[in-house]
């Protein structure tokens, strides 16, 4: 939520970017989109999927979170839509490539990048606790329409996974802050 409230702090700020490492819903729609390692996710918005309502016979989560903070300037707004489009998707692919090239380049790894990352558009969902089942995320996915999972503490993790996926969105964002 520190990110949310940062127009409080800050009133002039145009965009704000939170860049980290989450868990992809491995196929998030009817047309069985993957997410795999070292794709990025970009959320138009968030779900906080452990708050909400308890009832006897079910949970709702709560709405997004625009529908609790506001919508965002228009600023962001424009900026998710123009990277949506074919020509900054396949620009910023590339520019995030060569990023990760000059990343590699830079700690002198030999490793090969096995495949460019795509990135992805949706719903990010956010608890404080860990997703381990499946069937629970997939319900979540089919209430939110989410593509990640954002979970406050993820316990330990295999480094070198994590080491490139945070990669992979570094070189994202920076690619995205050239198009800003």
């Amino acid at each position: 939520m520190v990110a949310a409230n940062c127009r409080n702090s800050f009133p002039d700020l145009k965009l704000a970017l939170v860049v980290g490492i989450c868990g992809g819903v491995p196929f998030y729609d009817k047309e069985m989109q993957e997410i795999i390692l070292g794709d990025v996710t970009v959320s138009e918005d968030f779900v906080q999927y452990d708050v909400g309502r308890r009832y006897s016979d079910k949970f709702e989560i709560r709405e997004s979170a625009w529908s609790v903070t506001g919508r965002p300037p228009p600023e962001p707004r424009g900026l998710i839509n123009k990277l949506k489009s074919p020509v900054y998707r396949r620009r910023t692919q590339e520019k995030t490539c060569l990023h990760l090239q000059t990343l590699r380049e830079e700690l002198g790894s030999e490793a090969e990048l096995p495949v460019a990352p795509v990135v992805h558009f949706g719903y990010i969902v956010r608890a404080d606790q860990v997703m381990k089942s499946g069937e629970h995320r997939d319900n979540i996915v089919r209430e939110t329409g989410a593509i990640a999972f954002e979970m406050e503490d993820a316990g330990p993790q295999e480094q070198n996974v994590a080491d490139y996926a945070a990669a992979t969105a570094a070189a994202y964002a920076k690619a995205l802050l050239q198009e800003w």
